[in-house]
C-alpha cells in the first residue's frame, strides 16, 4: 500500500520484506526447538507419548505488579535449604557430644549383686557398690573435640547463610532485570513488530 502511495521505495520495500522473511525463518527454528523440547520434556516425565498433547501458552504471562521483598526472599531461601538444616541438626549433635563428655569428670558408680563360697558359712550373697574416680582421665580431649566441632559447625553455619544471602541478592537481580527485559518486550518491542509487519503486508 505504501508503494502505491509513493511513500516507501521499492528499496525500502524489499529491505522491509527481507526483514519479514528472516522473521519467518527464526519462527520455523523455534517451532522446531518448542518440538524437540516438548519430546524432551515428555522424556523426562518418563511418558514420551505425551511429547504432542504438551502446550505452551501463547501470549506472555503478565507480569507481576510487585516482586517479593528482599528480606522475604532471603529468609525463605535460609529456611529451605537442606544443607543448611543438617548443619544445624549437626550443632545439636556435637552439643550432646559435649555434654556427655563433661558427665565423665564425674566418678561413676556401679551398683550389682555379688556372692561368695565359704567352706564354713556356705553361700554368701549381697548387694555390691562400686565407683570409679577420673583421675587421670577426665574426658579433657573429648571435651576439646567436641568444643571445636561446635566452633568448626557455627563458623560453617554462618559461611553457608553469608553465601545464600549473596545468592539470593543475585538472583534477585536477575530476576529485575529479566522484569524490565519482559516488560519492554510486552509493552513496546513486539507491538512495534505487530506494526511493521501489518504495514509491509
Amino acid at each position: 500500500r505504501q508503494l502505491q502511495a509513493g511513500n516507501i521505495t521499492e528499496l525500502e520495500l524489499n529491505t522491509q520484506k527481507l526483514i519479514v522473511e528472516q522473521a519467518e525463518i527464526e519462527l520455523v527454528k523455534s517451532e522446531a526447538e518448542l518440538r524437540s523440547a516438548r519430546a524432551k520434556l515428555a522424556e523426562l516425565l518418563g511418558q514420551p507419548e505425551l511429547a504432542s498433547k504438551i502446550s505452551v501458552e501463547k501470549n506472555l504471562p503478565t507480569l507481576p505488579k510487585k516482586e517479593m521483598a528482599l528480606d522475604a526472599l532471603e529468609e525463605m531461601a535460609l529456611s529451605n535449604r537442606l544443607d543448611l538444616a543438617a548443619l544445624k541438626q549437626k550443632t545439636g549433635v556435637f552439643t550432646q557430644e559435649y555434654k556427655l563428655a563433661k558427665w565423665q569428670a564425674f566418678p561413676s558408680f556401679r551398683f550389682g549383686v555379688e556372692y561368695e563360697r565359704d567352706p564354713d558359712v556356705g553361700t554368701l550373697v549381697g548387694p555390691s557398690i562400686g565407683f570409679q574416680v577420673p583421675i587421670f582421665n577426665r574426658g579433657q580431649a573429648k571435651k576439646q573435640l567436641a568444643q571445636i566441632q561446635m566452633t568448626q559447625n557455627q563458623y560453617a553455619i554462618l559461611a553457608l547463610e553469608n553465601g545464600i544471602r549473596t545468592e539470593v541478592k543475585e538472583a534477585n537481580s536477575r530476576l529485575i532485570e529479566s522484569r524490565e527485559l519482559a516488560f519492554r518486550y510486552q509493552q513496546k518491542i513486539i507491538p512495534l513488530l505487530g506494526n511493521n509487519l501489518k504495514e509491509t503486508q
